[in-house]
């Protein structure tokens, strides 16, 4: 990974010192490289309210050009349909900022491209989200047939009831971070988890990560990845496994529409597996050359040229490797979840204990 000068974050950055870093970005760099996300949207993710006022003052004295990855729109599903007339005026000046700064900006799809256009920015290009074409021009996703559903991963993944042993990816789960990974003493959650959810932890079906490649080692093993998360989806695609994304807000919705991932934001009703039979993946194959051209001419526009790209990657094998952290098992973790096995302190529902009771009678 190349070192490069950076701001953190700058919805958080205090700009106490932001003199000396303007004339250092102006006198020492070629251009100014903004990773964003949905930031258009009424209300910001995080809980975050970014001071738009400072960080346009900042960015107006900036000389370099931008380039902006990734910028795009979002609601879900409850906002009016004109929602973007009521986007603040300073957050409206940061756009235009961007824009005026930018040869192109790159946009999540082409209905942020559509809210662009109504707020007068012109000078946009619906690529996506750049670690979609990570994994080079030839990527190609075959969808092989499956022999049951514990293939999948993503089943039920926090469905802490689940009447099925099921595999996922822990992101912002706290709790059960805990119990798989940090805390000493694993809280108390008695009749809160069904037995297939406890056995599904029992046999390590449930992972959390701190380094993409050993995500993705885990992916592998899969034969399908039904993802809640639009990223989760991309980095099973660049591991060579088919996704289906089932988020049902505007930022997942674009994204798979412009890549032609399987969109399914209304699955309540289909079996998983009959979820995987239905997904088509031709689209998806056939899109994703001209997609991936796209991107790189959008790439050379903004001055990020094949030559510097290939200068970059010689560079960047020159650097040592990075070791991926592994997070260590909690050490209790055995001794509590077979407690909880041993003495049966795990969620039946009161359907089961009925039938139980039937039976028993």
């Amino acid at each position: 990974m190349i070192p490069v000068a950076e701001i953190k974050n700058l919805w958080t950055y205090s700009f106490q010192n932001q003199e000396a870093l303007i004339n250092q970005i102006n006198q020492k760099h070629s251009h100014v490289i903004l990773l964003l996300q949905d930031q258009i949207r009424l209300t910001q993710s995080y809980g975050i309210n970014p001071n738009w006022q400072k960080i346009n003052t900042f960015l107006k004295q900036l000389k370099k050009p931008f380039i902006v990855f990734s910028l795009g729109a979002n609601d879900f599903g409850t906002e009016s349909t004109d929602w973007w007339k009521y986007l603040s005026k300073d957050f409206i000046q940061f756009l235009h900022i961007l824009s005026e700064h930018s040869t192109s900006l790159s946009v999540g799809g082409t209905q942020t491209l559509e809210i662009l256009k109504h707020l007068g920015i012109q000078n946009a290009q619906a690529v996506g989200c750049p670690t979609f074409f990570e994994a080079g021009p030839n990527r190609k996703i075959i969808k092989k047939p499956l022999d049951n559903e514990l293939q999948i991963l993503g089943k039920n993944a926090f469905d802490t009831r689940t009447k099925d042993v099921f595999s996922g990816v822990i992101q912002d789960e706290v709790a059960l971070m805990k119990i798989l990974f940090f805390n000493d003493n694993c809280c108390d959650i008695k009749d809160k988890y069904s037995l297939p959810f406890l056995i599904s932890l029992a046999q390590r079906n449930v992972a959390c990560f701190a380094g993409m490649e050993l995500w993705k080692r885990f992916v592998s093993k899969y034969k399908c990845c039904i993802s809640y998360r639009m990223h989760g989806g991309i980095l099973a695609l660049n591991a060579g496994i088919p996704a289906i994304v089932l988020n049902k807000d505007l930022r997942a919705t674009e994204m798979c529409d412009l890549f032609k991932i399987p969109h399914f934001p209304q699955f309540d009703h289909i079996h998983w597996k009959e979820l995987y039979e239905q997904a088509d993946f031709t689209p998806l194959n056939k899109a994703y050359p001209l997609l991936y051209r796209s991107f790189m001419g959008w790439l050379d526009k903004n001055g990020i040229t094949k030559q510097t790209i290939t200068q970059a990657h010689a560079f960047a094998e020159t650097l040592p490797d990075i070791q991926e952290p592994l997070l260590p098992l909690n050490p209790h973790f055995s001794d509590w979840i077979n407690h909880i096995l041993k003495h049966r302190q795990y969620y039946v529902s009161s359907k089961d204990l009925i039938r139980q009771l039937l039976q028993k009678i």
